[in-house]
């Protein structure tokens, strides 16, 4: 369990905890007899605490953030036709060198 805080705009404090869960089954087997059923629970409490703060960016972040996305969107468009390119180029020359035999 991780004590966690989100810290909002207006000021406001949302304490809370994050939390895993692990399920663990073993069957009770008809001749052993002295196994009694039994469910356990564990905790382990975690020393730290997780503060996540909201943020409010500005616009030249967002003009960054679209400039990089723009831009591998081009590179990899790019990159994409140079391996069409390529691939068709070399099956034709493929069937071209088929034909001429």
């Amino acid at each position: 369990i991780v004590p966690t805080e989100y810290r909002y705009l207006s000021k406001q404090v949302l304490p809370t905890n994050q939390f895993s869960v692990t399920e663990y089954f073993v069957p009770k087997r008809a001749t052993d007899r002295s196994a009694w059923p039994a469910v356990y629970f564990l905790y382990d409490l975690s020393p730290i605490t997780v503060t996540i703060k909201e943020e409010r960016r500005n616009f030249l972040h967002f003009l960054t953030r679209l400039c990089a996305v723009l831009g591998g969107t081009f590179a990899m468009t790019g990159m994409l036709d140079r391996w069409m390119y390529r691939l068709i180029e070399s099956v034709t020359k493929s069937k071209t060198r088929s034909v001429l035999r």
